[in-house]
């Protein structure tokens, strides 16, 4: 619960006693949603989502940015819902605001066949991703095999939830060359009913997306159950 304004009380387990510590601020609510302000409090929410936290990740949870930020000082590649398990399932509203420079370079095979490479390793469920703009993109999966890498989704997973009006521009280079299912927007779309729409590719001269297969622009692959409306692509190489 809240101790004091933009400051959580936490159970300690080991020594009975509740702690302080710095969260997020906001409520959770699409009125008053979580508050990521800085690239420190990015990382603070991609951790709770990969250690299976629920505070800032559950259905009907709303996560928001409130600045611009530049990741260039970080290598992404763990990203939020790093392993296909811990997935993000609840609803990230960008508010408009632009995420620069996303660099993830897999610098060891993960666990399970899923690579889930992107801003969003992997979704669940009907978690919503919307309303931002990610500028320079490079991911690079070295040799790696398996399946799912994007810039923004790299996988969802039985997903009824929506991606959409995400803008991914600039210099946009995805090398995911052993990888099925790659993309800038989705990479791969598993046995569920997402929605994507109203999101854009618009890339500098010379971007790639490389992959084994299933590679598209705005989606790799999307099931049957899919729908895909007014989104666009402009100015970019694709390599299957």
């Amino acid at each position: 619960d809240y101790c004091a304004e933009g400051y959580l009380c936490e159970l300690n387990t080991t020594t009975n006693k509740y702690e302080v510590f710095r969260g997020l601020t906001g409520k959770g609510t699409e009125t008053e949603p979580y508050l990521i302000n800085n690239l420190s409090d990015l990382v603070f929410f991609r951790d709770h989502v990969n250690a299976g936290k629920t505070r800032y990740n559950a259905p009907g949870v709303w996560v928001a940015l409130d600045a611009d930020i530049d990741m260039v000082s970080v290598d992404w590649s763990v990203n939020i819902g790093d392993d296909c398990n811990s997935t993000f399932d609840g609803i990230f509203d960008g508010k408009g605001y632009t995420l620069s420079n996303l660099n993830s370079t897999e610098t060891a095979q993960k666990t399970d066949y899923y690579v889930c490479t992107g801003l969003f390793g992997a979704i669940y469920d009907n978690a919503v991703v919307k309303n931002f703009t990610i500028e320079n993109v490079t991911i690079n999966t070295g040799e790696f095999t398996g399946n799912n890498a994007a810039a923004v989704v790299g996988f969802a997973h039985s997903c009824t939830g929506s991606v959409e009006n995400v803008n991914v521009i600039g210099n946009v280079n995805i090398n995911a060359k052993n990888v099925t299912g790659t993309a800038a927007i989705v990479g791969y779309d598993y046995s569920g009913k997402l929605t994507v729409k109203d999101c854009s590719v618009i890339a500098n001269q010379g971007s790639v997306i490389t992959g084994a297969a299933y590679v598209g622009g705005i989606v790799g692959y999307a099931s049957s159950n899919s729908t895909l409306n007014g989104n666009t692509v402009n100015n970019i190489n694709i390599d299957a």
